[in-house]
């Protein structure tokens, strides 16, 4: 008897101890909505490779800046997004976002930062070139662009 009374006592505690697996989960946190620039920084470097691709980069100039507007956006749930500018003019976007990537018409974001106040975005873009003017040189030249956006969620 005294068995069974421990048993009917401890049962209700096993339920009320376990927690299921999908309460661990972090909550998914929406991008929809309206997020407020307040910093544009830009880190620039530009060079030539020692022998192209496989050689090592060169830099001889090198370029930052901070701002602390860029654009405001707005994300919307049919994937159409806008972008307003200090004057108030709104420029149409599409987006789409897979986990912690963020495609903007041809831009491919990495979102370093999404809670329900703060958006981050990283982008990062590359290009190479050689001498118009002088077709003999075969020096192959870049410029590397990192980009980081700042935004704040508005809850008005």
């Amino acid at each position: 008897m005294k068995k069974l009374l421990i048993i009917l006592l401890c049962l209700p505690l096993l339920f009320t101890t376990c927690k299921k697996e999908e309460d661990d989960l972090p909550e998914t946190i929406s991008i929809i909505g309206y997020w407020n620039s307040f910093e544009w920084s830009i880190i620039q470097n530009e060079g030539y490779w020692t022998a192209y691709p496989n050689g090592q980069k060169v830099i001889t100039n090198t370029q930052s800046e901070i701002n602390n507007f860029w654009l405001d956006l707005i994300f919307y749930t049919n994937g159409d997004a806008a972008g307003v500018d200090e004057d108030g003019s709104v420029i149409g976007a599409d987006w789409i976002k897979n986990g912690n990537t963020l495609l903007v018409d041809n831009y491919n974001f990495t979102i370093s930062t999404l809670n329900s106040s703060y958006l981050t975005l990283e982008l990062f873009e590359s290009d190479t070139n050689t001498s118009f003017s002088n077709p003999i040189n075969d020096t192959v030249y870049f410029t590397d662009r990192s980009e980081l956006f700042k935004f704040e969620r508005n809850t008005n």
